[in-house]
């Protein structure tokens, strides 16, 4: 007997098989067993992403291999509604601090007796926030998301509540609401100090979208509009004071953009700080060409107390991207969007072993800024100020990229990206002790999931 039948056979022990419904076919995505009934279900879930980065000027930056992403879980259905996912990420070090460690990303539970109008999940899950982010990392245009990302600190993934679906009143129409901790990826809330008990409010996530082309009856098109809107407050204690993002480029070398953190850290109390994140998405497709754009802002606001005089700050961020995509080998955009976001490019002719076919290429360019102009080397102090960060001993509060991108997916679960980026500063970084004016980085990535 094989381990698929053996698997069916266990699970549908103690049920009723006088009228056993006919077995649903096999999932067509994955490593997944079901039982007789398909009431029961279990998926692997994995995903490794190899890195291979050089940079100019060479001597600021070291060239290297990355194991930028390597997760692994399963996904468990039972009884129809409910499902459970765990995932970890098994490649958390970086190449100046850290080293390589396992953490969890995805451990919650759906209810899906609504669905598709409405999903509960409850756990720590990703809140769904702008266009790229909701998406899955193993299927972005290009090997990182655009400046705007950074935004998000540790917060891709918190631990809370969400509700989510796409109404059949309202074709089209895809809605995302999220209330969690605010306290980023693998962190409880925190009463070690007044702050931290101050700012247990919940954050509040929401994310509206539409496909306008749902409503004109257009199969071969995608009109996607969102907003985008996330709002709470977050602790400031002398013991772990907050900072507003640091940014990196998204070629993944240089951090040129590291504000101080709002407190201090000296045992006055300050404020905590009010944060608040918008964003506007916008996509359109027809055919095998993409235009897609997102204009991001974070706003942060607070007291500071030391040194004196008190002094009040409200301080903006900004950042967009807006890129241009081409499928070479003709798959249409639309054919794999869905709830609001885009999935799997799935080739029309897949590259297999003795038979004809060589996948799907795709050919990109993005262009992407970042303004953080109310921060600055000469604010106040522990009020929008900017501060080294090793190895950037000159920081900068603006940049922009351009990026060009090539993608060949032989297969749904296989991709190779080639991008060059290149990053341009507002004002000269020092790293290293080499001044910059511009990176130019050569990314290139392998990478399978399942």
């Amino acid at each position: 007997m094989s381990l698929t039948a053996l698997l069916c056979a266990s699970l549908a022990l103690g049920q009723d098989t006088t009228t056993k419904p006919a077995p649903r076919p096999p999932a067509p995505d994955g490593v997944r067993f079901q039982s007789a009934d398909g009431r029961w279900q279990a998926q692997l879930l994995g995903r490794l992403q190899f890195d291979s980065r050089s940079f100019r000027p060479g001597n600021a930056i070291p060239d290297g291999f990355s194991l930028r992403r390597i997760r692994f879980g399963t996904s468990v259905t039972f009884a129809t509604d409910y499902t459970f996912v765990v995932e970890g990420e098994y490649a958390t070090g970086n190449a100046s601090t850290t080293t390589q460690t396992a953490s969890l990303v995805n451990g919650y539970l759906a209810f899906d007796w609504l669905r598709p109008g409405a999903r509960l999940m409850v756990g720590q899950l990703k809140p769904g926030f702008g266009l790229e982010n909701s998406g899955s990392d193993n299927l972005t245009d290009f090997t990182e998301r655009g400046l705007q990302f950074g935004f998000l600190q540790n917060m891709s993934y918190d631990r809370g509540l969400m509700v989510t679906g796409a109404p059949a009143a309202l074709p089209g129409l895809n809605y995302a609401f999220a209330a969690t901790n605010g306290t980023g990826i693998n962190t409880e809330e925190q009463a070690g100090n007044p702050q931290s008990v101050a700012a247990d409010g919940k954050v509040i996530t929401l994310r509206l979208t539409q496909n306008l082309a749902r409503w004109l009856g257009d199969s071969h098109s995608v009109y996607h509009l969102g907003v985008n809107y996330k709002h709470g407050a977050a602790a400031n204690s002398p013991a772990a004071p907050y900072a507003a993002p640091s940014l990196q480029t998204e070629g993944r070398g240089v951090t040129f953009f590291t504000p101080q953190p709002f407190n201090a850290a000296s045992g006055v109390t300050a404020t905590n700080v009010g944060r608040t994140l918008a964003a506007y998405e916008m996509s359109l497709a027809r055919g095998p060409v993409k235009l897609q754009s997102e204009y991001w802002t974070a706003r942060y606001s607070g007291r500071r107390q030391e040194p004196a005089p008190a002094t009040s700050y409200d301080l903006h961020l900004s950042a967009y991207y807006v890129d241009l995509l081409w499928m070479l080998t003709g798959e249409g955009f639309a054919s794999w969007y869905q709830s609001g976001q885009y999935g799997r490019i799935r080739p029309r002719r897949e590259l297999r072993h003795h038979q004809p076919g060589w996948g799907a290429l795709q050919v990109g360019l993005r262009y992407s800024a970042f303004d953080g102009d109310e921060f600055g080397s000469s604010s106040p102090s522990n009020a929008g100020r900017l501060i080294p960060s090793a190895p950037t001993s000159q920081p900068t509060n603006r940049g922009h990229a351009w990026t060009a991108g090539v993608t060949w997916v032989p297969n749904p679960f296989v991709r190779v990206l080639v991008n060059y980026v290149q990053t341009s500063f507002g004002t000269p970084v020092v790293v290293t002790g080499v001044t910059m004016v511009r990176e130019q980085a050569l990314v290139a990535r392998a990478q399978i999931d399942f």
